[in-house]
């Protein structure tokens, strides 16, 4: 991709004040396909204003030397200005493949303009919402650096750094060495020794050639916003004992920072912890959730969840939170858990039973009265204590029926019917027979059964104390 040599293309190049005609000579190898012919256009600093491309067809293969030729006004739609230099580069596209040619320059006719004198100074936002107007500075006049008038969710304004438009550069300052003040692109402040400079609402500073750094062409420049994180707000956390008794001491969580449920620290006689319910302070307001799912809805009365049939959230001890705006909805003015409590069943006392070996009288739940009207008493037989099994039975709510033909007792209690036989070591119900070690006996007109098998059927804990002789009963009423 070369500069046409033959005079009849040499001659189609021209120049005029607002356009050009470029041309250049393509040699490639025979039986290679040119498939299209482009042209870069820069300025005189090499920024590119233009990349011009055109397919090809009438290029057969087996030429080896073409021209082609463009003009920047009719072909390329450009209006270029007078008096100023341009560079351009030919390429062409060869079997798919780009190559590229020298770069070579012209300059228009004429006389070029003399740079514009106004410069309009805007402002951006950079990630931050609203809007600020823009000014026309004149050349010579001062840049009066305005107050910021974004805002940026979670985040507080810093400082202005100023960009110029024409060439996409930024204001650095250099480190005074081997670096200077100026305007440099992204890449370059990165790489090299520099650092933005930062400006503050209310500076002033003369747009003149030290501020430019003699740059000629007109251009703007854009003020962008620097934002640093917003200090982040906290809240109380805090506990209701609602209705029972203690005390749990209060933290502050920072927002977006997260809590761990603690045990329930509070007691309520008659109730137990159950689950903890989040009340948002500054409106009493409870969070909800979804009756089926359990999705949470957010922030609400008692009452609209109940018109909704929906729930107030449940959490467990170990249930962690985090207090972002997701959960809070925005509101950091404190929330209380409050305690949900759900009542225990208390289990009746049981009846307690006590007697004594040879002692005619029994003790129920600290009464103690006669056995019978004969003075019956317990005894023991080979080793087992047999009592008198009526007033047994019936101090456990139960009833004794003697059937003296066979002579079986039935002993009935909290829904369960035992039979006994005098004189049989066989016990049994409705369903199973169990063998006794001892059997019972009549003693001085009265059934005397070994009470541990006949109590503990019953459900009722048997206990004996050697030193006392005392037979201890306990029984639950079922």
């Amino acid at each position: 991709v070369n500069y046409p040599t033959e005079s009849n293309y040499v001659s189609k190049i021209s120049v005029s004040e607002t356009s050009a005609t470029v041309v250049t000579n393509i040699k490639k190898l025979s039986g290679s396909s040119a498939t299209g012919v482009g042209v870069y256009i820069y300025d005189a600093n090499g920024k590119q204003l233009k990349n011009y491309y055109e397919p090809i067809t009438n290029v057969s293969t087996s030429n080896t030397s073409f021209h082609s030729w463009f003009n920047t006004s009719s072909d390329m739609g450009m209006t270029l200005t007078p008096g100023t230099t341009y560079k351009y580069k030919f390429y062409v596209i060869v079997n798919g493949e780009t190559y590229e040619g020298s770069t070579y320059s012209f300059t228009t006719k004429g006389t070029a303009p003399t740079p514009a004198t106004k410069h309009v100074i805007s402002y951006n936002a950079n990630g931050g919402v609203g809007s600020m107007s823009s000014e026309t500075v004149t050349y010579g006049n001062k840049i009066n650096v305005k107050n910021c008038g974004f805002t940026r969710s979670g985040y507080e304004f810093y400082c202005w750094i100023v960009h110029r438009d024409y060439d996409d550069t930024w204001y650095a300052i250099g480190n005074g060495s081997t670096t200077s003040n100026g305007w440099y692109s992204r890449d370059t402040i990165a790489n090299g020794d520099y650092t933005l400079k930062q400006y503050a609402p209310g500076s002033s500073y003369t747009l003149d050639a030290s501020w430019t750094k003699g740059l000629s062409a007109a251009s703007n420049y854009t003020f962008y916003a620097v934002w640093k994180e917003a200090a982040k707000p906290s809240c109380t956390v805090s506990y209701s004992a609602n209705g029972g008794t203690g005390y749990m001491s209060a933290s502050s969580v920072t927002a977006g920072g997260s809590i761990t449920l603690p045990q329930c620290g509070f007691t309520n006689p008659g109730y137990e912890f159950y689950k903890w319910i989040a009340v948002r302070d500054s409106d009493g307001k409870f969070q909800a959730v979804t009756a089926d799912t359990g999705a949470h809805l957010g922030w609400m009365s008692r009452d609209s969840i109940s018109a909704n049939d929906y729930r107030i959230a449940a959490y467990d001890p170990g249930d962690k939170i985090t207090l972002n705006d997701a959960w809070t909805g925005g509101d950091y003015g404190g929330y209380t858990f409050w305690a949900v409590w759900r009542e225990v069943e208390s289990e009746p006392d049981p009846t307690v039973i006590k007697l004594q070996i040879n002692n005619p009288r029994i003790t129920v739940d600290g009464v103690s009265y006669s056995i019978d009207s004969l003075g019956t008493t317990p005894l023991i037989v080979n080793n087992r204590t047999l009592l008198p099994i009526r007033a047994v039975i019936e101090a456990m709510g139960g009833t004794v029926a003697w059937d003296g033909s066979t002579k079986t007792v039935t002993l009935s209690a909290g829904g369960k019917e035992l039979f006994l036989r005098i004189d049989s070591k066989a016990m049994w119900d409705a369903v199973e027979v169990y063998f006794l070690d001892t059997a019972p006996v009549i003693i001085g007109g009265r059934t005397m059964l070994p009470v541990r098998a006949v109590a503990e059927y019953f459900g009722a804990t048997v206990s004996w104390d050697a030193g006392t002789k005392t037979t201890t009963i306990e029984y639950y009423p079922q």
